[in-house]
């Protein structure tokens, strides 16, 4: 760790300046019995000791303000070192990187329920203003007395007209709603980048309860709905394999005829036990009529204009 010689002199300074200020006094003593050489002595020590309480560093992140006598310097002093008048002035350091502040609001609704909100709040000071701050109300008190009772009147006027449905899964905008009524109720030029995030929500045990019971219900809803469309993928995967194995049926029926059929015209059978072979299938299968008419037309019908195959016959049925 490097430690600049300035800060190791302000370290160091209430320790030194007592044993210097007794060497001053003892020089002064023994200048005034053994001569001038004395004098310089206290002289160039008196100085030192001027000069190191004096001095003041104003660190970053920080900014100062210098009382004199009791009065405040109408104005804050930026990072960096500087002198003062010893002894008689003092500077001291505001902190003013981001601050950041949480706490817990409870508070009644519209429905005068009670709902409690945690909320974090973050800012800066502004330096330009610190010595404001310190005057007014206190470096270290502020938040207590300046911002807490602003931000606590926009939460109760903002919650007072919203009901649970209102707040809850809606905190974003719930922040953005109070922090736009806080905006107005702070002092602007002590207090920078103000912003508002409330992170969580707890509504009293009746409402907890019933919100817990329609989540389950809500919950019991989507089971069932999915129940059912994976019961209605599977009906329509039966009736579609279904319709596919009836498809497949028939055209084995089909081929099954039509092989029936030339094998008996490759070993020679007459037309007419085709015909008697061709008719039982049919009966047993009537679905596959009009194929068969559209396919063997000219050979039922042959060149007359009477049939060869009595349909009626066929399917069993009379004028």
């Amino acid at each position: 760790m490097t430690v600049d010689f300035t800060s190791m002199i302000l370290s160091m300074r209430e320790k030194l300046t007592k044993p210097l200020l007794i060497v001053t006094v003892v020089s002064i003593v023994a200048a005034i019995f053994l001569g001038w050489g004395f004098w310089l002595v206290a002289a160039v020590v008196l100085l030192f000791v001027v000069f190191i309480n004096g001095m003041y560093v104003v660190m970053p992140g920080h900014a100062g303000y210098k009382i004199t006598l009791g009065k405040m310097k109408n104005h804050s002093y930026p990072a960096g070192f500087g002198w003062m008048i010893p002894f008689i002035a003092s500077m001291s350091e505001v902190d003013i990187t981001r601050q950041t502040f949480r706490a817990t609001n409870a508070m009644k609704n519209r429905e005068r329920r009670d709902i409690s909100l945690t909320y974090v709040l973050t800012w800066n000071l502004n330096p330009n203003n610190v010595h404001t701050l310190h005057a007014t109300m206190g470096e270290n008190e502020y938040v207590g007395k300046a911002l807490c009772p602003q931000l606590d009147a926009a939460f109760t006027e903002i919650v007072a007209n919203k009901t649970y449905e209102d707040i809850n899964g809606k905190l974003a905008e719930l922040s953005a709603e109070v922090k736009e009524n806080f905006e107005p109720r702070y002092d602007h030029s002590l207090f920078q980048n103000v912003e508002l995030n409330i992170i969580e929500v707890k509504f009293d045990k009746d409402y907890e309860n019933a919100v817990s019971e329609m989540a389950k219900v809500e919950m019991q809803r989507k089971i069932v709905e999915e129940k059912a469309e994976q019961l209605k993928i599977s009906t329509n995967a039966k009736a579609e394999a279904t319709k596919i194995a009836a498809a497949g049926e028939a055209e084995a029926m089909r081929l099954k005829a039509a092989a029936e059929a030339e094998a008996m015209k490759l070993k020679g059978a007459s037309e007419n036990e085709v015909r008697e072979r061709l008719g039982e299938i049919l009966k047993s299968h009537p679905e596959l009529i009009k194929e068969v008419l559209a396919k063997n037309f000219p050979k039922v019908y042959g060149g007359g204009a009477t049939p060869l195959i009595n349909l009626d016959e066929l399917l069993g049925e009379k004028k």
